[in-house]
């Protein structure tokens, strides 16, 4: 009995209490976020100003979050004409994503790992503080090396300070080639999802 109660639990309730269902032969696997409202920003998309990089703020890109956006589960928000979101209700949420670091204009020289940093947040400009901020920092660099696919970034992370009524960005920061001077750009989605 003992051995089926272990099987039970690891093959049912730890999945469900992260809110995954097992897939079937005739569907998709369910979403990590089945039933959890959310909102997934693409970055890279082609609408974006600056060459799908975002707007150009100095020394960061912020990605357009009216351009490529997809709420789902009914998730409050509303788009904002500077590019931000505005959630529509306090709570606590989290923010998670990938995406491939390149050089849309050709290869070049670059520093490895790529020195791109990457956050989300609300309350202080970009990057923020890490308080009202989910932010990917990049290691220090080892090398450089000639290419147009510098690897990719990930972001995952959960906060209680976000609440409605506040703009939230998504930037990345402006990492320029050493020869032709042309900044790195992203592809991938993040998403935020409202967990209570």
């Amino acid at each position: 009995m003992e051995n089926g109660r272990r099987k039970f639990v690891a093959n049912s309730a730890i999945p469900l209490a992260m809110g995954l269902a097992p897939s079937s032969k005739d569907s998709h696997a369910q979403s990590a976020s089945s039933g959890l409202p959310g909102l997934t920003i693409e970055l890279g998309h082609s609408q974006q100003p600056n060459n799908g990089r975002g707007i150009d703020y100095g020394n960061y890109y912020q990605v357009d979050c009216r351009i490529g956006a997809r709420p789902f589960n009914g998730f409050s928000y509303t788009a904002n004409t500077d590019g931000t979101v505005t959630l529509g209700q306090n709570g606590v949420y989290q923010a998670y994503g990938y995406a491939h670091i390149i050089s849309p204009d050709g290869s070049d020289t670059f520093q490895i790992p790529a020195q791109v940093m990457l956050a989300i947040g609300m309350n202080y400009a970009w990057p923020g503080v890490y308080q009202y901020a989910v932010q990917s920092w990049p290691s220090p660099a080892v090398s450089t090396q000639g290419a147009s696919n510098l690897g990719s970034i990930s972001l995952t992370g959960t906060t209680l300070g976000w609440g409605a009524g506040v703009p939230l960005w998504l930037g990345y920061s402006k990492v320029a080639e050493t020869q032709n001077n042309q900044t790195r750009c992203l592809q991938g989605t993040i998403t935020i999802l409202k967990l209570a």
